[in-house]
């Protein structure tokens, strides 16, 4: 099987692969790039085949979007792979023409565009909606650093012709059907912006069948196309929180927080935590240092709701980018607090401080500790971590003397004998036997629901 690279040269293979795209016969190989049908002996990678129809095709409307729609539906998902030949074309075409480019000395920082004089141009008008198209996608799907392109995009469109921004904002897309973007009746007002990832909602009581329009009325979005990163926006007479110190308020923390007081519609939030937990995705109304995937506040509600939604929290856990999402810290004291420590709480417990990269210490957490009991079940699960993961579980709990004898005024003799076989170190070349679960999963909810349907039916 030959790959080709190389445009020059190959232009009648390239002239085929896109034939083969707009007739549908096209498909993407195990290897995950482009194939003709019936098969042939060369494979393209999706990218070079943009690079190859923007430099060719002059611009038409119409022939864009069919070209990349049939494109993105041939891959299966976003134009993340080849957004860069997109946004080669896009300065080529419109930045070019009407911007100014200040060059910055500092390499590693973004050139400045200026706005130019130059008047706009109606015939660049459509190009103007393609690249709208474009950002959409861009923002139902692909990952996030991508939305963040989407961003500049529309910042560009608003400059040059904001009458396409103000009609997105009022109309979004136009692509999902008016009775999933809008609802309203003396209650409540929905309304959803897939464009923008926007959930507004207008309460005029707090009442368990407001909320239960609201979550279905959410949960019915989510099942479409809608953006994956999204912002919900919450109204109430009654703005309801979670106990939990420091935790961020936002649409969707007043949401679950009134919803959870309502025991019937729990089934819905677990749905909602399913339809919208995933990874690399973000709540975008949520501070960017601490960051929280959607999901976060429901399943937060829930943990503190009842012990019988463990299960939920710990495939939410496995899903969580424990790179950037720092936010589930302040829930943990609250959650040790709750449940304190014994055998079906810790393994959940163990989650909350390695689901980021470093959890800070919090007096409660050794309070809990200080008994027999407790210390002997923490060094059960020390042969299922590895040393240096043990070491940050330690840190966590018993804060920065974790590994120091000035930690023995916290213990009585006996419990600091325990302690001290807790801290040691494994032979050389230890490797955990059995492996503290902490595989990612993206998609993870669907076994763990039928185990808690099995549950609820017991």
């Amino acid at each position: 099987m030959d790959y080709l690279i190389e445009i020059s040269g190959n232009e009648d293979k390239f002239e085929q692969c896109i034939a083969a795209i707009e007739n549908d016969h096209c498909f993407v190989n195990e290897d995950g790039n482009l194939q003709t049908k019936p098969e042939s002996a060369f494979e393209f990678h999706a990218s070079h085949v943009v690079d190859y129809f923007l430099q060719t095709r002059p611009f038409h409307l119409a022939q864009y979007q069919s070209f990349f729609y049939k494109i993105r539906m041939i891959k299966n998902r976003g134009f993340e792979l080849y957004s860069y030949c997109i946004k080669d074309w896009f300065e080529q075409k419109i930045i070019s023409k009407y911007y100014d480019i200040l060059e910055n000395e500092w390499e590693y920082y973004e050139e400045k565009k200026v706005r130019n004089t130059r008047p706009f141009e109606p015939e660049d008008l459509n190009l103007l909606k393609f690249i709208c198209s474009i950002a959409i996608e861009h923002m139902k799907y692909d990952f996030t650093t991508d939305t963040v392109s989407a961003g500049r995009y529309f910042k560009y469109i608003e400059q040059l012709a904001p009458e396409l921004i103000e009609h997105l904002k009022k109309y979004g897309s136009e692509t999902l059907d008016q009775t999933l973007t809008f609802y309203a009746d003396e209650q409540l007002e929905c309304r959803a912006n897939d464009a923008f990832g926007t959930i507004d909602i207008h309460a005029q009581d707090d009442s368990e069948q407001t909320y239960l329009k609201v979550l279905t009325f959410i949960n019915a979005l989510l099942k479409t196309d809608f953006p994956r990163s999204f912002a919900i926006n919450f109204e109430s007479p009654s703005k309801h929180i979670l106990a939990v110190p420091d935790l961020q308020l936002c649409g969707q923390h007043y949401l679950f927080a009134g919803a959870v007081q309502y025991a019937n519609l729990h089934p819905l939030i677990v749905e909602y935590i399913e339809l919208s937990s995933k990874k690399f995705e973000w709540y975008s109304n949520v501070d960017e240092e601490e960051c929280a995937m959607p999901g976060t506040f429901a399943v937060f509600a829930l943990a503190l709701n009842d012990a019988k939604y463990f299960p939920v929290v710990e495939q939410y856990f496995k899903a969580v980018d424990d790179g950037h999402q720092s936010i589930q810290k302040h829930v943990t004291p609250v959650f040790i607090e709750k449940y304190g420590i014994n055998e079906h709480s810790l393994p959940l417990f163990l989650r909350f401080i390695r689901s980021m990269q470093e959890h800070p210490p919090h007096p409660v957490f050794i309070q809990h500790f200080q008994n027999r009991e407790n210390l002997a079940l923490l060094l059960q699960y020390k042969e299922q971590f590895a040393d240096h993961d043990w070491e940050y579980v330690l840190y966590s709990i018993f804060g920065r003397n974790s590994d120091s004898d000035r930690l023995s005024v916290e213990f009585s003799p006996e419990l600091w004998e325990i302690y001290l076989n807790i801290r040691a170190p494994r032979d050389e070349g230890f490797e955990p036997a059995d492996p503290f679960d902490f595989e990612e999963d993206e998609e993870g909810f669907e076994d763990e629901e039928e185990d808690f349907e099995d549950e609820e039916e017991q």
